[in-house]
């Protein structure tokens, strides 16, 4: 058998790890290096320079840069376009996506090579496909931590008197002693209590307890705290304990379950 000789141009990057690689990558990714190179008989007239550049300019009429900013180096993930036009009516095209600590394959297609044009935005479209669905999870949970800070922001400026900033009411709430309500519920927390969880308490207070109580200053609720996130509480009104919950100490996800089921 013959052996024919091939000669590869521009090839930048080449998969050396049979490792695991980061799944995770697809959905967390943000930058990107992007290569590009073209395998051909050397023994027959291929002009490399005019394919490269058909290349690069299908690559950039792609939607590719506006999911990941581009890099030279240092990248979260590492894209090469690979031609192999090697044997005639036998082309292919391929898409490999690398993570860069070890050089592992995190998503990878190949397709007949036809047009360059088309089969790049295919496989672009195709991976693009892929990190949609892989970045969902995380949107979902930064959407998710949005709203909590949007709510946590609300229930404190209903503390306030109207007009307040919200600056001005969180000075309040380091001072330990707030109003659910003005001029309602008083709520006192300890100096242990950190602010992150004062924050998510009056959350709690402002979403699951009637507002006739939260406006009620005869009702007082303390919280006293030893790692500053988990809390005890008590609960008074005009001076009488009504509820507490004693030695234990909660969060305020557990808190929450308290009023809901004990209130």
């Amino acid at each position: 058998m013959t052996r024919i000789p091939v000669l590869l141009i521009a090839s930048l990057l080449a998969a050396t790890s049979t490792e695991a690689a980061n799944k995770d990558l697809l959905g967390t990714a943000k930058t990107v290096v992007v290569l590009w190179d073209v395998e051909w008989n050397k023994q027959r007239t291929f002009n490399s320079s005019a394919e490269l550049r058909s290349m690069r300019v299908a690559i950039e009429n792609t939607p590719l840069y506006a999911y990941f900013r581009p890099l030279q180096k240092g990248s979260d993930i590492v894209l090469k376009f690979h031609e192999d036009q090697t044997f005639i009516d036998r082309e292919t095209i391929s898409l490999t996506v690398y993570d860069p600590d070890d050089n592992g394959t995190i998503y990878s297609e190949s397709r007949p090579l036809i047009a360059v044009d088309n089969d790049i935005d295919r496989l672009v479209s195709h991976f693009l496909s892929a990190v949609d669905a892989a970045r969902a999870p995380y949107r979902l949970a930064e959407e998710s931590a949005a709203e909590q800070r949007q709510s946590e922001k609300e229930a404190l400026l209903a503390t306030a008197p109207k007009g307040a900033t919200y600056s001005q009411v969180l000075q309040t709430l380091k001072s330990g002693k707030i109003s659910a309500r003005p001029g309602g519920m008083r709520v006192i927390f300890d100096s242990r209590v950190d602010l992150e969880t004062r924050k998510q308490l009056l959350l709690v207070l402002n979403v699951n307890v009637e507002d006739e109580s939260l406006k009620d200053p005869g009702y007082t609720i303390s919280f006293s705290s030893v790692d500053g996130s988990s809390v005890s509480y008590k609960v008074t009104y005009r001076g009488e304990t009504m509820r507490s919950s004693g030695d234990k100490f909660l969060s305020p996800r557990q808190f929450q379950t308290e009023i809901d089921k004990n209130w």
